[in-house]
């Protein structure tokens, strides 16, 4: 199973992401915060993280610290919507792009690096 964890507040946003990242075959994790983030990571293998750009900037700081290590260990990008275009940030990337990256990881959970 490839999951792709989608952090958004707005529901309508972790949909759209959600179809389009769907229709490149990815499984989809859909969370309202950062916060929620530590405890899917214990629960199920993921191959990467997308956190939508205004919900970044709104978490508080508890919640970046405590999730800065995670997402650095996984492909990581942010993205916002503009219109009706999905903007993935960052130099030349595309979500096919992100999904691509994500494929080529080795999914896992945070229960299962400690195993190592």
């Amino acid at each position: 199973m490839t999951v792709c964890v989608v952090i958004a507040q707005r529901e309508d946003t972790r949909n759209v992401i959600a179809a389009s990242l769907k229709s490149l075959g990815m499984e989809v994790a859909g969370l309202a915060s950062l916060g929620e983030l530590p405890s899917v990571l214990e629960k199920m293998p993921v191959c990467g993280i997308l956190l939508e750009l205004a919900t970044s900037i709104k978490a508080s700081r508890p919640e970046k610290e405590a999730t800065n290590d995670q997402l650095q260990l996984y492909p990581f990008a942010r993205f916002k919507i503009v219109g009706k275009e999905i903007r993935v940030l960052g130099k030349g990337k595309s979500l096919a792009t992100f999904v691509q990256h994500c494929r080529q990881f080795t999914s896992k959970n945070r229960e299962s690096r400690n195993l190592v």
